[in-house]
């Protein structure tokens, strides 16, 4: 962390030039040879010493040259916070020119600027690297979109299940500032039935991404607006109704979660033992380890 730290407030310090392609090109045009180093880079040094693969051949080099055109928009500028990987290292003969760092196979870091430059065609590099035995960065690009994909459904699946009178509220919710007393009245004006507002807060609470702890922040919205009734009452709502999953799952979320056990670590004596053997049960049908562990701490014993 203190390495991260100071790299970061290096980058802030720097009085290095932005990124060109023209500075780029001036040593691109002397290169001789390349080597691929497994690992990152700090500074102009490549932190690995493994040669993933080496080329000299000028049909190679030329393709690395156009697979190396920048962006220069100052819109696109910006420093990872990431050592990056892995590093070219270019050569004129046996003379080092430049110590160029890829991250997440769509930009690249050169001590020569300030800012790290993002690809026009990230793709062509990710592909030069692949052909020649090094698909590293591509399989991380494609985790990357992997993981947004299901991050976008996650959050798809949240707005449905959110009550609709709280939906013109979702962009704020995705901040952090988020004004409670103005979505608990919209939720009063929807259901003035107190049971009936809990059971619509522990569909949505049960309705996230899967994990119980680590999740987007979005997420807590709903459970700090279950958190504003007192226990009785969220234990009553569940009482004399036939729940749905995600109703027993919000509701074992709920009361298993870090924030419930801080503030009302006794209340979970509350809960009837005939409902705490059905949150149990529930919890333990699921396949995130983490979540039955937490669901078993808190109603088991």
């Amino acid at each position: 962390m203190a390495l991260v730290d100071k790299l970061t407030a290096d980058y802030l310090a720097s009085t290095a030039p932005d990124p060109t392609q023209a500075s780029l090109d001036a040593v691109l045009g002397k290169m001789s040879r390349v080597q691929v180093i497994d690992g990152g880079m700090v500074g102009d040094k490549a932190l690995g010493t493994a040669v993933l693969m080496e080329a000299s051949d000028h049909p190679s080099l030329d393709r690395l040259r156009a697979a190396l055109a920048i962006v220069e928009d100052p819109d696109t500028f910006g420093h990872c916070m990431c050592l990056g990987g892995p590093t070219l290292r270019l050569y004129a003969g046996d003379d080092p020119l430049a110590t160029i760092g890829i991250h997440h196979g769509v930009a690249i870091r050169w001590n020569a600027w300030k800012h790290d430059a993002h690809l026009w065609d990230s793709g062509a590099l990710r592909f030069w690297l692949a052909e020649r035995g090094v698909p590293g960065p591509q399989q991380e690009f494609e985790d990357a979109q992997r993981r947004a994909a299901e991050q976008e459904r996650a959050a798809m699946t949240w707005l449905e299940a959110m009550p609709a009178c709280l939906k013109p509220f979702w962009q704020e919710m995705q901040g952090f500032e988020v004004n409670l007393a103005a979505l608990s009245q919209a939720l009063s004006d929807a259901y003035p039935a107190q049971a009936e507002r809990i059971r619509s807060l522990f569909h949505w609470f049960g309705s996230g991404a899967g994990p119980w702890s680590g999740f987007p922040m979005y997420e807590g919205v709903a459970e700090k607006l279950l958190l504003q009734y007192p226990t009785q009452a969220l234990v009553a709502a569940l009482q004399g109704s036939s729940l749905t999953r995600s109703q027993m799952e919000g509701a074992a979320r709920l009361f298993a979660g870090w924030d419930f056990s801080r503030q009302r670590r006794r209340d979970r004596l509350l809960l009837p033992e005939a409902l705490r053997q059905r949150l149990l049960e529930h919890a333990l049908s699921g396949r995130i380890q983490d979540n039955v562990e937490r669901a078993q701490r808190a109603f088991q014993g």
